[in-house]
């Protein structure tokens, strides 16, 4: 169904019908539940403090000594404070954060080159997020200080920071081409 599709029914309905469509909407669905509660009680801190303590427990998560986060679970926290619509700044706040998360969380552990190129696409995404939200500056000195603060005592972790450094380059890069 197609949004004009949905907007030619509900201008049919009556107010009471509708009501009765989005009280049966939020009682099915836990997404609608969510964002319709958010929608009555905007606490974007409070979301933000939830998606920050899955991507810290996500980001620490090892397979023996090995890190082993899975990217998915985070890009999905990011993905469910985008879809609240809070303004560009928290989604860069959460992006930016993630990125950070990873630095300190897998900074001591040997990681794969498969996790290495999905946190450095992440820090890709964190950046042009932030240039989206116009607070640039301020997460690239975030960023730029998680990933300085890395301490690489295995030659894995090594790789990611210099993984890490190169996607910073690059996406600073390409914001400038633009």
């Amino acid at each position: 169904m197609s949004k004009s599709a949905l907007k030619k029914q509900l201008s049919a309905m009556t107010h009471e019908q509708i009501s009765e469509l989005v009280l049966e909407l939020y009682s099915a669905r836990k997404e609608a539940k969510e964002y319709l509660d958010f929608y009555v009680n905007p606490d974007i801190d409070e979301k933000l403090d939830k998606a920050r303590v899955a991507i810290t427990k996500e980001m620490k998560r090892k397979s023996g000594q090995w890190a082993n986060p899975r990217i998915t679970r985070v890009r999905k926290q990011i993905k469910n404070i985008a879809t609240l619509n809070p303004g560009y700044e928290h989604i860069a706040e959460i992006s930016s954060y993630a990125v950070e998360a990873a630095c300190v969380m897998i900074n001591d552990s040997r990681t794969k080159e498969s996790v290495q190129r999905n946190i450095a696409k992440l820090l890709h995404e964190a950046i042009a997020m932030s240039d989206k939200a116009g607070m640039l500056n301020v997460h690239m000195a975030r960023i730029r200080k998680a990933i300085d603060g890395m301490d690489t005592p295995h030659f894995r972790s090594n790789q990611l920071k210099r993984a890490l450094n190169e996607a910073f380059h690059e996406a600073i890069a390409s914001l400038a081409a633009i």
